[in-house]
């Protein structure tokens, strides 16, 4: 289905733009304060409440800080923590081959008293259980007799309408009847990969990227192209241009909005020239958007679907980052390809559990959803806050983080000498679970990256296992003579 629907972009989000822009090139130097409400009102000749929206949007993204009675001012990169770079990954397919490792990090969680910076879900659930239950309770009662028969392959029409109503937030008008839901976003990747593939193909993808990704592709024995990737700013799709041109590309696999490990959310502008490279080359677009809910600016969560008119984009999710990971309810959007997604869903897993589909679908229609959604920015941005301060005062000097707008990860870069690998057992032997770099790309690269998920129940415990993981990383390159 076409997808013509423009949102309008309200006049706080265009000023905040603007401001942003002026940041980012050095008009408002770090530290400087900003004009006042009033003086900004009447220079952009906008209302105080627009301003004030713009303002709160900055704070959101960390870009500038409130001081009482002094004003706003532009936030100061701590020098400790260094800028980021784009990532230099090997110019060349081959295949993904890290299910070793992350069995090995993985079966770490069961080790006692463990402190977790190392799970993509928070240690607690998103919406809180009472909840849960209740809107179970509830399912429950609408769903007499849906036990003693065969679920619909495409599944319930009452959630997939409230899916294609949430999307709207997204730019993208998407008919329910097109909307195929699936046991989580990874049956979602897996199906699209399935249909549009075959043993041996290429697919491109962000680097570093989702280890989930990478296992995946190694399943299906399919070549991951690692492109490289702002910390900031995303995938590059002139590198991907330049990639699709010296190398046969069958197929792009992106999260475009905080994806996973940096935490980058791609420009509106790139987003638009990614669906137009794509469908010149006539490649199809397998698009992540698990996390765009995650985002506190509006226009970021603009999916790359929203420019897509001739079906070469296919959208995947899931709302086990903001509602519950146990549901294991995804969803996916396949454009063009919707006739072999549904074959292969009927062949491989038919339909899902109706009950968890419909609990999913009074979460999602109560009101209270947006005012859900804008606590766990607040939350995540605050343990994100502390987290990096943490960082700031315990890791060795060189180290590199990123400061993502949104989410609740950080990818570290530590100096060069680190082995994260050597780090990660270390850690472990101190009750701590981190995820070394090396999960993240399929040619290994990243040895000195680490991944940390922050807990939104940030305590004193996480920051004590921070500042270990600092001393930590301080002895190693001490002894390996950095």
């Amino acid at each position: 289905m076409s997808n013509n629907f423009k949102p309008r972009i309200p006049k706080y989000q265009n000023l905040a733009d603007d401001i942003k822009a002026a940041i980012r090139v050095g008009t408002y130097a770090p530290g400087e304060r900003l004009p006042s409400l009033r003086q900004a009102a009447i220079t952009h000749a906008v209302s105080l409440s627009t301003v004030q929206e713009a303002y709160r949007c900055l704070e959101d993204a960390q870009l500038i800080e409130t001081r009482p009675k002094a004003g706003h001012f532009v936030t100061r990169r701590p020098e400790h923590l260094l800028q980021e770079e784009v990532s230099a990954p090997p110019a060349y397919a081959m295949p993904a081959a890290i299910t070793e490792l992350i069995d090995l990090v993985m079966s770490s969680v069961q080790t006692p008293d463990l402190v977790s910076f190392g799970s993509g879900y928070g240690d607690q659930t998103p919406v809180t259980p009472g909840k849960i239950e209740r809107a179970m309770t509830k399912a429950l009662q609408q769903s007499v007799g849906v036990l003693s028969r065969f679920p619909a392959v495409c599944g319930h029409d009452g959630l997939r309408k409230t899916i294609a109503r949430r999307s709207l937030s997204m730019g993208c008008v998407l008919d329910p009847n097109e909307i195929v839901l699936t046991t989580g976003a990874t049956e979602a990747i897996s199906l699209c990969l399935c249909a549009l593939l075959k043993p041996g193909d290429t697919v491109a993808l962000e680097s570093p990227t989702s280890f989930g990704f990478l296992q995946i592709l190694e399943a299906l024995k399919l070549r991951a192209m690692e492109i490289p990737t702002h910390p900031r700013y995303g995938l590059s799709v002139d590198a991907l241009s330049l990639a699709m041109r010296d190398s046969k590309v069958n197929a792009v696999l992106v999260t475009p909005t905080l994806s996973n490990p940096m935490g980058t959310n791609m420009p509106i502008g790139e987003r638009k020239r990614l669906v137009e490279l794509i469908t010149q080359k006539k490649i199809p677009l397998i698009e992540d958007v698990i996390y765009n809910d995650l985002s506190p600016q509006a226009a970021l969560r603009r999916a790359i679907k929203s420019f897509d008119k001739e079906g070469w984009v296919l959208t995947c999710s899931s709302y086990s980052k903001t509602i519950a990971p146990g549901l294991r309810i995804g969803w996916l959007h396949a454009g063009r390809f919707g006739e072999q997604i549904i074959a292969l869903k009927t062949a491989f897993s038919g339909g899902n559990c109706t009950i968890n589909e419909i609990t999913l679908m009074n979460l999602l229609a109560e009101s209270s959803y947006s005012r859900h959604l804008r606590r766990l920015h607040k939350m995540n941005r605050q343990v994100l806050q502390e987290a990096r301060k943490t960082i700031e005062r315990s890791f060795p000097q060189g180290t590199r983080v990123t400061n993502p707008d949104g989410g609740s990860t950080l990818w570290l870069e530590l100096p060069s000498k680190m082995d994260s690998q050597i780090l990660f057992k270390a850690c472990l032997d101190s009750r701590i679970l981190i995820v070394p770099g090396t999960l993240f790309s399929a040619s290994r690269s990243y040895l000195n990256c680490i991944r940390l998920s922050i807990p939104r129940n940030f305590e004193k415990s996480h920051i004590k296992a921070l500042q270990r993981i600092g001393e930590l990383a301080s002895s190693l390159l001490k002894e390996s003579g950095s």
